[in-house]
């Protein structure tokens, strides 16, 4: 039985690698807790997020029912639940959150650079979530702080434990770890080059002043750089569209290292424009302009600086970032350099320098 159910499966893996494009991003298995605490389970429970990560599963929510026992005895069973995932899945690459029979969140691991998420429910969804959201907007709507009118899927939504926004980069698999939250690793690499050039304008700004402007400039080329790849990721990952591969043009799914999307794009612009209007509204540029022609060169400048060094850190994605050289940090610790010099050696070509 087992050879014809293996030739089966190779069917099915044909048949699904022909077009992945129909396959999910999120999958739930849903188990007892008899079935969790069976001798060969935890192999089960690896052989089956293996399987998730052959077809680029990027979010697995176990879903454990418990039966409906006395309050002491279901917290006893939890603790036994706990303690064999926990042990299970210590050695797995992936952010684990733990969502507890009372509907208290609890982040187990953090997933680092890992693009999987696994959800594990002991006893509580479904039913008992959808229940207490429901209950929640009925308070509010007795209340005045909520009509009807406005009762839509977006408000359901705002009163499950996962919002919006984060849920859906969730179930496409792009999310952040953490509940979207960033390590300090990656602020510190999105903000270091920055720090360094502020630092050095300071120092020798007024030693050197023929290269003040430069590092001025190279300083919101790095900032236009890390504003903008932020922008791009959390915003241009909820594109609708299919993203592209930025080596190819060739589609890709949300959230893979070097796809680039119209959204992303956009927003990157955005982030990258308004660093250069807060940093002459702020007087950060306090160069002697000869007209609106000098704002608008600053300007373009600062977004230059942002949109490339941008697309490169997409590249560097794309290529070291796949390949396991850089991890995602270091991407955005290169691009940052790639920002700054990029509008510092714009500034200096242009305002007619010469080396």
């Amino acid at each position: 039985m087992k050879f014809f159910s293996r030739l089966y499966e190779q069917r099915l893996e044909k048949i699904i690698r022909k077009d992945d494009s129909s396959l999910p991003t999120h999958i739930v298995l849903i188990i007892t807790e008899s079935d969790l605490l069976e001798k060969r389970s935890p192999l089960r429970i690896l052989d089956f997020i293996t399987w998730c990560r052959k077809y680029s599963i990027n979010i697995l929510t176990i879903y454990v029912s418990l039966i409906d026992l006395d309050t002491a005895i279901k917290g006893q069973i939890y603790n036994e639940l706990v303690t064999c995932l926990t042990e299970t899945l210590q050695d797995v690459d992936a952010g684990i959150d733990l969502l507890s029979f009372d509907g208290k969140i609890e982040n187990v691991k953090n997933g680092g650079t890992s693009s999987m998420q696994i959800n594990i429910s002991l006893g509580y969804g479904g039913k008992k979530e959808l229940t207490k959201a429901f209950r929640e907007i009925m308070s509010e709507v007795r209340s005045g702080k909520l009509k009807p009118g406005d009762i839509d899927g977006s408000a359901i939504e705002q009163h499950l434990l996962i919002k919006y926004g984060y849920d859906y980069k969730h179930i496409m698999g792009v999310a952040q770890g953490k509940g979207g939250v960033r390590s300090y690793e990656n602020v510190l690499c999105n903000s270091i080059i920055a720090l360094i050039l502020a630092v050095a304008y300071g120092m020798y700004h007024e030693i050197y002043p023929q290269f003040g402007a430069v590092l001025m400039f190279a300083y919101l080329g790095a900032v236009a750089t890390a504003t903008g790849d932020t922008l791009a990721s959390e915003i241009g990952e909820t594109y609708r569209g299919k993203p592209v591969m930025i080596t190819n043009f060739k589609p890709a799914k949300p959230g893979t290292d070097g796809a680039v999307s119209r959204l992303g794009e956009l927003v990157c612009i955005a982030g990258s424009v308004i660093i250069g209007v807060l940093a002459l509204v702020l007087g950060v540029i306090d160069l002697p302009a000869s007209g609106p022609t000098t704002y608008v060169f600053w300007m373009l400048i600062v977004v230059l600086g942002g949109f490339l060094g941008t697309n490169f850190d997409s590249l560097l994605g794309a290529t070291f970032q796949q390949r396991g050289w850089l991890s995602n940090s270091g991407v955005n610790l290169v691009a940052t350099m790639g920002g700054a010099f990029i509008s510092g050696a714009a500034y200096y070509i242009l305002s007619g320098h010469v080396v």
